[in-house]
Formats: C-alpha cells, structure tokens, sequence
C-alpha cells in the first residue's frame, strides 16, 4: 500500500504523537507502521516513559551551515495531554556525532505553533556540515506530574 503524502499532511502532528504515544492510532486508514514510517521522513518520534516527543526543523525539515534553523519540540504525556515548556525543566543539548562534547546548549524559548502554544524551541546557525545528535531533557515543574525523560534525534545539516 503505498502512503500518499497529503493523507498524513491533513492531520495535526500530534495526531502522529498521541498515536505513537498510546499505539494504535490509525490515520486516514493506514495502519500505524506505516503512517509512522512515512511520517518519520519530516518529524521524527521519540518515547521516554510515559513523555512522547515530536521535533520539527524549520527550514524545510534540514538546516543549512550558514543559515538560521529553528527547532521545536512538541511534548505529550501518554494520553494525549501537552506538555508545555512552562510545565518543564527542559534543557537541549547539541552534539556533532563526531565529537562527544556537546557543541551547543541553546537557551529553549516557547513557541506557538499549529494550534498548539508554549512548546520548546531554539534558534540555531549550524557552523559545519554533519550529522548532530539533538538531545532533550526534562522534569516536571511544579504542579505538572509526568516521568523525568531523555529524547533524542538525529539532525543532518548540509553544506551550503
């Protein structure tokens, strides 16, 4: 069965990770492996415990050396229910895979995105070309009740 692009587009991406979170989701009719599969290619899903979550790069989901890259994060507890980065103590930390030290840790600011507010991002101008390891950590804040996680995603910058 082949999964046309503009079947996953109509859906919010919190759809994708409300699905993944709870696991059996199905969108436009495309049983979840395949819709999570294709879904992938743009938005990348990630579990810890019981906090899913979902990064998205602007522009057009790979940053080029040289040019402004904004990131967001998009975090669900199991069950649907957003996590905002007022909720959260975030920190991001990115890696270039061929150094294990982290190369940046960018202050997370909240964005409104698609409907949905206050979500962690960060505006990023990559130096070198690569493959980075994006990683994201986070723990309840007070009043806000969800496992403390680790999520990470891999992030290709090309040259320009």
């Amino acid at each position: 069965m082949t999964v046309k692009a503009r079947q996953i587009i109509t859906y919010s991406p919190f759809m994708a990770l409300l699905a993944l979170t709870i696991g059996s989701l199905p969108v436009a009719g495309v049983p979840l492996s395949q819709e999570v599969d294709h879904f992938k290619a743009k938005h990348e899903l990630k579990v810890s415990g019981n906090v899913g979550g979902m990064i998205h790069v602007e522009p057009n989901h790979r940053p080029v050396v040289g040019e402004i890259a904004q990131i967001w994060i998009a975090l669900s507890q199991k069950g649907g229910k957003a996590i905002p980065l007022s909720g959260c103590d975030c920190r991001m930390e990115l890696h270039n895979l061929s150094n294990p030290s982290p190369v940046l840790r960018p202050i997370l600011l909240p964005v409104s995105l698609e409907g949905y507010g206050d979500m962690p991002s960060a505006t990023l101008r990559f130096t070198q070309a690569g493959r980075y390891r994006l990683q994201l950590t986070g723990k309840p804040q007070r009043g806000y009740s969800f496992t403390p996680f680790t999520l990470e995603f891999e992030v290709n910058v090309a040259a320009n």
